[in-house]
């Protein structure tokens, strides 16, 4: 068959979709398109590029951008090869992965491929070239490049003015102008360009979108105009609506990125309005991702203790979401690589789980009559959270924007919140160079302390310093770069050049214990938690012979050698056991070598623990051949468990576990750390682990020293068991290790700071 009107078709209503605002529908065409096209179309077609192209600006637009790469990177080679470079598809081909590389954090790729785009699209289509050249100055601003940034946008709005008045990528083209205006401190000129806007929508009876309503309001306040933040409150209330709906969704992004800039443009304003109650909302819907969503799951489960009907629906509505995303990233890379004919299985998976957890959800409904509500972001305010607070705890706030960095700090007694210097492209630099010197375990002579200095004092200016002085607990909540470092290894003053002991600096782990939760509201029940004895379970030194790599690899390694590879790991088996003995538990449970297979963990997830510790191997996304997301390295089995037992646990493994937990501790390399600085926070294994039932997750920010992972795993341990909260109880543990003197080695931060508290609750 080579008749494509079908398959254009598909696509085109897929496209049609996107535009409507209809990502759910515009995936199922888009998928249909690519599956028609493998089993009906020559391999040769150029159609098949089309198909891939759709399905990378449909997944573009659901937010899921690490699975928009393939077909994007796919249906670029594609359209070159077989339709030439400056064919209008191709086009469209590049500004996709253009995106997609934007989003990914690689912004000179991304912006060298717009610039290309537009100059080929000047003569072909001046709205597409707008599209070019706004994409290119966003991402000009997220790398710094604020004069680029500038050009590209007054370039793309002077081509928006030639385009008709309600013509959607020229709205976008002015829209981008105001934003560039505004954030160089020209409130006025982003107002004018406001104005061309709201005009131009005026004209064609369409309503302002929402993102032009924040940023007139902001504007707005910015210039003095009292009208400001009645504009946003506005435009806030649309953003919820469709916030609620699109997390319903396992085809959408889990952590509903594409609202965070206009959420952080809401807290901006609040700030700047001295509005505290409604800059902490909006600090609590940027925060209102997977894991905060995964967090209200688990508390109505425990609302419900002597509900067992109701608590096996929710538990259904937890692992069944949770698969379900898996199962879409599965179908997602089979359509990618037009494996069609492997999906038939995931499919039916698919249609067996949206059927179990639509009814679960309509069984909680009619039992619950508050159950929609539970489910909404968190209404909070500084008066709640000032009155559940000790004497001696706070909350910090601290989430880099495009041009500065959003504070917070609230304490029994104060606020104080600013939108003070250090966004994106001043925190992202610091925060890599630091983490590169931690994770090669730098010595004094060459650690960047300026670095650690310059970051304290961006998180901590002196405002906010003075009402966190005193306080020993400080739940942190963070986005962006600033989770991908322990606040506990910056410095409050950089050390004198002839003295470089790193066991004499002043460290913040010094003066706070930190812990980190999933949004401002979980610093409500976050105050009593200490440690209590009970079950213990010990997951070590993973096996890896030759003769255990017999069955089906879940995980999609290419062979068996992938984790050969990998080095063992003696030291975790003696970690493993002297955790065991220092937690005072009443039963303690070992699984080490042989014993240490998913068969067996997945036997013990039934039971309620105190302390449940993983010493082995983290992978991160992409680290091996194959492998589509974090996961764990336990002993594969026998070969009779097939993909279930294959030694390689992965994160959507590990959310379907049931695994019940005061803390699970992740005593292994990278289990916190990100697939870059523009991901979402802790997401991953911490993700898995809080919707498999735990309450904590202590997690590794970089490469861990075997020894130096078992030293302050034991010590925390320990420290638990003499009735230290979490978060103190790992801050004691790194002060231990920081002022040892019997061992100079472990003073330094790469083997004290690595391991951060998540807490879920």
């Amino acid at each position: 068959m080579t008749d494509t009107t079908l398959f254009v078709a598909l696509s085109s209503g897929a496209n049609i979709y996107i535009d409507a605002g209809r990502p759910l529908d515009a995936l199922r065409l888009a998928r249909q398109g690519i599956a028609m096209a493998n089993k009906l179309l020559p391999e040769e077609h150029p159609f098949h590029g089309f198909a891939q192209g759709t399905l990378a600006k449909v997944l573009l637009q659901a937010g899921r951008y690490e699975e928009a790469e393939q077909p994007a990177r796919s249906a670029l080679d594609i359209m070159t090869e077989r339709l030439g470079p400056t064919h209008r598809n191709t086009l469209v081909a590049l500004h996709n992965l253009g995106v997609v590389q934007m989003r990914l954090g690689q912004y000179d790729e991304g912006i060298a491929l717009m610039l290309a785009r537009h100059k080929r699209l000047m003569e072909i289509s001046p709205a597409e070239a707008v599209n070019s050249l706004l994409s290119a100055s966003n991402a000009a601003m997220e790398a710094g490049r604020d004069d680029d940034a500038m050009h590209f946008a007054r370039k793309a709005a002077g081509l928006a003015r030639e385009l008709p008045g309600g013509d959607e990528k020229a709205l976008r083209g002015l829209l981008t102008l105001s934003q560039r205006l505004d954030e160089s401190g020209q409130p006025e000129a982003a107002l004018d360009i406001l104005d061309e806007i709201e005009t131009r929508v005026n004209s064609s009876g369409s309503e302002l979108p929402v993102e032009a309503a924040i940023q007139r309001g902001l504007s707005q306040v910015r210039a003095g105009q009292d009208e400001g933040w009645e504009q946003v409150a506005r435009a806030r209330a649309r953003i919820v609506d469709r916030m609620i709906l699109d997390a319903t969704s396992f085809e959408l992004d889990a952590d509903l990125e594409n609202y965070f800039e206009s959420i952080l443009l809401i807290a901006e304003t609040a700030i700047i309005s001295d509005r505290a109650d409604d800059a902490l909302n909006a600090f609590e819907l940027a925060s209102w991702g997977v894991n905060a969503r995964a967090r209200q799951l688990a508390r109505l489960r425990h609302s419900q203790f002597d509900r067992p009907d109701l608590a096996v629906d929710i538990d259904k509505l937890r692992s069944g979401t949770a698969r379900l995303r898996l199962l879409a990233r599965e179908r997602a890379a089979m359509l990618a690589a037009g494996r069609s004919e492997a999906i038939g299985k995931v499919e039916q998976e698919i249609d067996d789980l949206e059927r179990s957890v639509a009814d679960a959800e309509a069984a909680l409904r009619m039992a619950l009559p508050e159950f929609d509500t539970t489910r909404r972001p968190a209404d909070v305010s500084i008066e709640t959270v000032q009155a559940q607070m000790g004497p001696d705890e706070a909350l910090l706030i601290a989430m880099p924007a495009k041009r500065g960095l959003l504070l917070m700090a609230v304490t029994p007694e104060t606020v104080v919140m600013k939108a003070g210097l250090g966004g994106r492209p001043t925190s992202r630099p610091l925060v890599e160079r630091l983490r590169l010197a931690l994770d090669a375990g730098e010595g004094a002579d060459t650690f960047p302390f300026d670095d650690a200095k310059t970051l304290h004092d961006l998180v901590l200016p002196a405002d906010i310093a003075a009402a966190l002085n005193g306080k020993d607990r400080v739940s942190l909540v963070t986005s962006d770069a600033l989770s991908r470092l322990p606040f506990s290894a910056l410095l409050s003053s950089v050390p004198d050049r002839q003295v470089r002991d790193f066991g004499k600096m002043d460290w913040l782990v010094r003066h706070h214990a930190f812990a980190t939760v999933l949004s401002p509201s979980a610093v409500l029940g976050s105050q009593h938690d200490g440690g209590k004895a009970g079950r213990f379970l010990g997951i070590g030194d993973p096996g890896n012979s030759d003769e255990a790599f017999t069955g089906e690899t879940r995980a999609a390694l290419a062979t068996g050698e992938d984790l050969r590879s990998l080095p063992s790991l003696p030291a975790s088996r003696e970690e493993v056991r002297l955790a065991g003995e220092v937690s005072g538990a009443s039963e303690r449970i070992v699984l080490i070598g042989d014993d240490a297979t998913e068969a067996r963990l997945r036997l013990l997830a039934g039971t309620e623990y105190s302390v449940v510790l993983f010493a082995t191997h983290g992978l991160m996304e992409g680290e091996l051949g194959g492998l589509r997301e974090p996961a764990l390295v336990l002993t594969p089995g026998s070969g009779t468990g097939g993909a279930t037992d294959d030694g390689v646990l992965l994160a959507g493994e590990i959310a379907e576990l049931g695994l019940s937990t005061q803390i699970a501790i992740l005593s292994a390399c990278n289990t916190a750390a990100g697939r870059s600085h523009a991901a979402p926070a802790y997401t991953g294994l911490a993700n898995a682990f809080l919707a498999s039932g735990s309450e904590r997750v202590m997690l590794s920010h970089w490469r861990v020293q075997d020894e130096a992972a078992s030293q302050l795993t034991v010590e925390f341990v320990k420290r638990l068991r003499d009735g230290h909260a979490h978060a103190e109880a790992l801050r004691l543990s790194q002060l231990s290790m920081l002022e040892d003197e019997t061992d100079s080695g472990s003073a330094n931060p790469a083997r004290w700071a690595s391991m951060v508290l998540i807490d879920g609750r």
